[in-house]
């Protein structure tokens, strides 16, 4: 049963990357034909294929627009991670709300995580909403042979955009971090 499973996993990150027109109504089709048949097996397979390339559509679906690319963008999250490196502040952000601070830009709606480096940036913590001013590009990296895949990891982590906060408009904190059990209980460990 394993070996199904992964082939049928593998096929769904192929259909789900190569994306042909009709896919969907062909997963309807085999479906209702492998419930006529009662064939289960077949059934679990065909579903497993489906979920998997939904996952990959899902993931392709939310990528930055390359006519974004040394756009300057509105936008507004929550920090999910803060790590501060000497003058460089690495970002980790829930996006909330994202627009071209021109008019006539291209939307960036469907961003949902992206990760940013903020040079000299104010204090800032996990939790908070803040207002940015970013470019971004999409995730990419170097994928050496036998080394990290930066580009691989980005999209396991699903952050579909990289970039950094420009200093122009300055930053705004829009809300202060709510206070969670686990951060006090961090708190009181560190203490």
């Amino acid at each position: 049963m394993a070996l199904p499973a992964a082939l049928a996993a593998m096929a769904g990150v192929g259909l789900g990357w190569w994306a042909p027109q009709g896919l969907v109504e062909l997963w309807c089709l085999a479906l209702l034909l492998l419930l006529a048949r009662g064939n289960w097996r077949g059934l679990g397979v065909v579903l497993l294929v489906a979920l998997t390339a939904g996952q990959v559509l899902l993931a392709k679906g939310g990528d930055l627009p390359l006519g974004l690319l040394r756009v300057d963008l509105a936008l507004e999250g929550r920090l999910e991670s803060v790590e501060e490196e000497d003058h460089l502040t690495r970002l980790l952000v829930r996006v909330e709300e994202c627009r071209p601070l021109a008019d006539e830009g291209l939307p960036c709606d469907r961003l949902r995580r992206v990760r940013l480096s903020h040079y000299q940036a104010p204090e800032m913590s996990p939790g908070e909403r803040w207002a940015l001013t970013v470019r971004l590009r999409p995730p990419g990296g170097f994928a050496n042979p036998g080394a990290f895949d930066y580009g691989a990891w980005l999209w396991r982590e699903g952050i579909q955009a990289t970039g950094y906060v420009r200093r122009e408009p300055p930053p705004e904190r829009i809300q202060p971090a709510d206070v969670s059990p686990r951060q006090l209980a961090l708190a009181h460990l560190e203490a």
